[in-house]
């Protein structure tokens, strides 16, 4: 067998067929935005190929986009808190996130959604959002990396499932659980109001020239 491209042997694992050798695809996430600002500048491919990995990139892109039309976003950062806020027409959704110097990460420290009336308040957002083919701009950018890496482009909104979604930025696990208990029909509404408009990302990309996702 003669030697395969980086995308070639990535695929073959996928599908089951038989490489010339196992590929090598490191996820380089969090690690990456720790190395020099020279390493970063040149960006994940270049660093994954000099190491001679098969380079698999997750995330690298989207054949989809969303838009708001009635509600509106703003952040800020003030002394180590970055805090944004949704506005819609019946309220402001607000989360903070705090920033540890040791770890370089952005932690949320308050989610927006509280009781039932943010809940609410959710819903609407998540209403008011469409979703939006960017099929021309992600086919590009997939032709620009030939076969120098593989892209894993992402689908669903947050690039999460609705109630994943829920527990990382919306609400957060404990609040989570009592809503749940408290607010099952409303919660439920919402995380399949969540997943209609996932769908919508997936039929975007299965639109697109992506090979996996």
């Amino acid at each position: 067998m003669s030697q395969l491209t980086p995308k070639q042997r990535i695929l073959m694992t996928l599908r089951g067929e038989k490489a010339d050798r196992i590929p090598f695809s490191p996820f380089l996430a969090y690690y990456f935005e720790s190395l020099d600002e020279e390493t970063r500048q040149k960006g994940q491919l270049v660093y994954l190929e000099a190491m001679g990995a098969d380079p698999l990139l997750r995330g690298s892109g989207c054949a989809w986009k969303t838009a708001s039309h009635k509600c509106s976003a703003a952040s800020h950062v003030k002394g180590g808190v970055s805090v944004t806020q949704i506005h819609t027409p019946h309220g402001v959704l607000t989360s903070e996130h705090t920033y540890a110097p040791g770890a370089d990460t952005w932690f949320i420290t308050r989610h927006p959604v509280r009781d039932i009336g943010d809940l609410k308040l959710l819903a609407y957002y998540i209403e008011d959002l469409t979703v939006e083919e960017n099929i021309a701009e992600y086919n590009a950018m997939r032709r620009g990396l030939g076969e120098r890496a593989l892209d894993m482009p992402l689908v669903g909104l947050g690039s999460k499932t609705g109630f994943q979604s829920l527990v990382e930025s919306w609400v957060g696990t404990v609040n989570l659980a009592y809503l749940v208990y408290d607010y099952p029909d409303e919660l439920m509404n919402l995380v399949c109001l969540m997943g209609e408009k996932s769908m919508e990302t997936v039929r975007y990309t299965l639109e697109s020239d992506a090979e996996c996702a």
